[in-house]
């Protein structure tokens, strides 16, 4: 977080989140900080009926307490990663232009 000119606090954002195995050194995205909350709320609410089945168990890709990007990673392949994230920036995500054009410019083979 870092605090802009006019005193608002700013968060940098990776259009492609880290807990979802993508780079950690891509470029990041500014936000104001309620729209940062916003778009993780907004993102979670997504994730978390992207599901699976493992070993017989009910998964879902919204990281949590017990359901760690590691877990994440374990139980979804890299494709159904991006492709959910796709989906994301394509509905609900869209509202969040400039994270979508990042995301897509990054994955330009899922636009």
């Amino acid at each position: 977080m870092w605090i802009d000119p006019w005193g608002w606090a700013c968060h940098k954002h990776h259009s492609d989140p880290k807990f979802m195995g993508e780079d950690k050194k891509q470029k990041l995205t500014t936000l104001d900080e309620q729209t940062h909350r916003d778009l993780h709320k907004d993102l979670n609410d997504f994730l978390v009926k992207k599901t699976g089945n493992v070993d017989g168990k009910d998964v879902y890709m919204r990281p949590q307490r017990g359901n760690s990007g590691k877990t994440i990673r374990k139980n979804f392949s890299l494709e159904e990663r991006l492709q959910a994230l796709a989906e994301f920036y394509k509905g609900p995500g869209a509202k969040y232009k400039e994270l979508a054009k990042d995301f897509f410019d990054q994955n330009e083979d899922l636009k």
